[in-house]
């Protein structure tokens, strides 16, 4: 399994957020204009998936077991956001 989803380019139309899930785990990339954060995240050591929905928009928040601090990456359509969980879930 090797699906790469981006977040909605009406926000941030040159520099979406991207999620790659792989056979191992997740990658997290959050661009902004001068930078970029990447995150990868075994899917054993994932604790939880949370999905907040807005009215366009989903925000996806991952919480890891071995990290204080949870992953938060925006701006999915909320068909992305509930495919990318439920891949999660089926892997954990």
């Amino acid at each position: 399994m090797n699906e790469i989803f981006y977040s909605s380019r009406l926000k941030n139309p040159f520099l979406p957020n991207e999620v790659h899930l792989s056979d191992k785990g997740i990658n997290f990339k959050i661009r902004s204009l001068f930078s970029s954060t990447e995150n990868f995240v075994l899917f054993h050591d994932i604790a939880g998936v949370e999905i907040d929905k807005g009215l366009f928009f989903a925000d996806i928040r991952i919480k890891a077991r071995a990290r204080e601090q949870e992953m938060h990456i925006e701006n999915f359509s909320k068909s992305d956001a509930s495919a990318i969980k439920s891949m999660i879930l089926e892997r954990v």
